[in-house]
């Protein structure tokens, strides 16, 4: 790799930045972590990843919001009226989400991969170069 183009693990970083730049994001949410364990993923990965991160967070609100009015005896209607006047952004994006983003996102892409492995190997296509 010559000294002018950026490693894999910082390219990652910018597209990150780019992605998440209009997000509420927690202070402690370390981009360069979450690109060194996604190597070798491309941009819509990542994507991917980070639209899972977010449906964690809403996930997160919701169940807060059913805990709290659980708590209270909330009827639904009353529910669905908190749920409309507060942000769903109440809660910033944070490293656990992401972990459990690229846990999820990245499983699922092994059993994918081993799945074409085992297809091919039964057809008789010839050797599976994916891992």
């Amino acid at each position: 790799m010559s000294a002018s183009t950026p490693s894999p693990s910082r390219i990652h970083v910018g597209i990150l930045q780019k992605m998440l730049a209009k997000e509420f994001t927690d202070s402690d949410l370390n981009l360069e972590d979450i690109a060194a364990r996604t190597e070798g993923c491309n941009g819509a990965d990542l994507k991917e990843i980070s639209r899972v991160a977010a449906l964690q967070r809403v996930k997160a609100v919701i169940q807060s919001f059913k805990s709290r009015d659980a708590g209270t005896g909330s009827s639904r209607g009353e529910s669905e009226v908190s749920l409309g006047s507060e942000s769903m952004y109440g809660r910033p994006l944070c490293q656990a989400d992401f972990d459990m983003a690229i846990e999820a996102t990245l499983s699922a892409s092994k059993r994918q991969l081993q799945s074409a492995c085992v297809y091919r190997s039964l057809r008789k296509i010839g050797p599976c170069h994916l891992y």
